[in-house]
């Protein structure tokens, strides 16, 4: 192989709240890297390797990483998290000419503020429309509840919610009741008591995974029977293995599935369980994902952007790579019940339908 090693950069919150997601994107990415590297060596390329900078889940975090990261390589940057540390990234990367390729940074509206912004993930809006088209017409459920993150830099969750909220509406469904809530939130027995009061169908709340598996806990806990609803940050093994004995009927979204039964999604589960003891989900494929899309735009063409544009038909673990026309991954919406697993007693993803 040649002897120059070449730098993929990448900028994760590896420490602070989101740190769970940083790292779970980083073990796909080192997969990808892997994987690419054994094609390379045997090519006699050079080899890459990834470099991370911590984010420390926060905007001003990650602006410091971005800024060391492009001290080592300018072609593209991959990450940060979420949306809101992504959010104060926008000038730097316009201004410093800087591509950033964002994993799982799904608010709407980002990649249409530059030329240097690019999507892996699939944006709120589009998870919002497959959630809310799925439970009118297939469950035909007419009433829900809806929560509302009411954090600082929860704009995750208020987003998606309110997606919700207005798609389910135009559809000629009720929101019965809204409540909010924190991530941080000891318990949430006061909200479900008052959700349970008026009786919906079903509850939306857009938490992340730990949050999210103690609501369903105590909703069950509580008698409450209907439908608990997530987006993709249910997606997560920290929400599987925690939902208790009593998950009820759960549905949420997610970015991939391990039952794509695509060429690459079997080639991204034999190389991570050689390098990992757990099975992946979403921010894994996700980071792995991103890998492939950075270095192959990259080596493609002259520059990112002009690669980025001539990688249509990429296979990637959610299928091939499609553009849609703000320049956001165009895979597809993945609509989940978590089922459970005879042999271990833990629920894992069983995908009830694709939404393209």
């Amino acid at each position: 192989p040649g002897s120059r090693e070449i730098p993929v950069e990448a900028i994760l919150p590896v420490s602070g709240q989101y740190s769970g997601y940083g790292l779970r994107l980083q073990a796909g990415m080192q997969t990808a890297i892997a994987r690419l590297n054994k094609e390379r060596a045997a090519k006699g390329q050079n080899l890459l390797v990834l470099n991370v900078t911590d984010t420390r889940s926060s905007p001003q975090g990650a602006l410091d990483a971005f800024r060391k990261a492009a001290q080592r390589d300018r072609s593209v940057i991959i990450g940060p998290g979420p949306t809101d540390e992504t959010r104060r990234l926008i000038h730097a990367a316009n201004s410093m000419r800087i591509p950033l390729l964002m994993p799982i940074a799904s608010g709407d509206n980002l990649t249409v503020r530059g030329n240097f912004l690019f999507r892996t993930c699939f944006t709120d809006a589009k998870q919002a429309r497959a959630i809310s088209n799925y439970i009118f017409d297939e469950l035909q459920l007419k009433e829900i509840a809806v929560m509302i993150d009411l954090h600082n830099e929860g704009s995750y969750g208020r987003n998606l919610s309110q997606d919700i909220a207005r798609n389910f509406r135009a559809r000629g469904g009720r929101v019965t009741v809204t409540e909010g809530f924190r991530n941080s939130d000891p318990s949430f027995r006061e909200q479900i008591y008052r959700i349970m009061s008026v009786s919906p169908e079903a509850i939306f709340i857009p938490a992340i995974a730990d949050s999210a598996a103690k609501f369903v806990r105590e909703a069950r806990l509580l008698g409450y029977e209907g439908w608990i609803i997530g987006g993709d940050a249910m997606a997560e093994p920290e929400f599987l293995n925690q939902l208790g004995d009593e998950a009820g009927d759960i549905l949420f979204a997610s970015q991939y599935s391990p039952d794509a039964g695509t060429t690459e999604s079997s080639v991204f589960k034999t190389e991570f369980a050689g390098l990992y003891d757990y099975l992946p989900g979403d921010c894994e494929a996700l980071g792995y994902d991103s890998v492939l899309l950075a270095v192959t735009a990259r080596e493609n063409a002259d520059s990112f952007q002009a690669g980025w544009r001539n990688i249509q038909g990429l296979e990637l673990v959610s299928g091939p790579f499609k553009l849609d026309s703000n320049s956001n991954a165009a895979h597809p919406v993945y609509l989940n019940t978590a089922e459970r697993n005879t042999d271990t007693g833990l629920f894992c993803i069983k995908t009830i339908k694709i939404c393209e």
